[in-house]
């Protein structure tokens, strides 16, 4: 992630808690579901795949937290994703 916006990643979270007040374990989890959701969306990855690319060691935790993150499984995003 750093790679690509060629920052820092903890001064980068530091500004969004200063400006958004939200925190930086919150911020950074929807970052990583919003990375994942245009992965599984733009890509034939699996959801494993997806899940190691964005930082969980495995597809049951991020299964989870992507359908705490966005309300639904990474399987149902992938179809809803490609049926628009």
């Amino acid at each position: 992630m750093r790679v690509l916006l060629r920052v820092a990643v903890r001064p980068a979270l530091d500004v969004n808690v200063s400006f958004y007040g939200s925190r930086r374990r919150a911020y950074l989890t929807e970052w990583r579901m919003t990375l994942a959701a245009d992965m599984l969306a733009d890509t034939t990855a699996t959801v494993a795949a997806v899940a190691r690319r964005s930082g969980y060691a495995d597809a049951f935790g991020f299964s989870a937290a992507f359908k705490r993150v966005n309300g639904v499984s990474p399987s149902q995003h992938r179809k809803l994703a490609r049926a628009r």
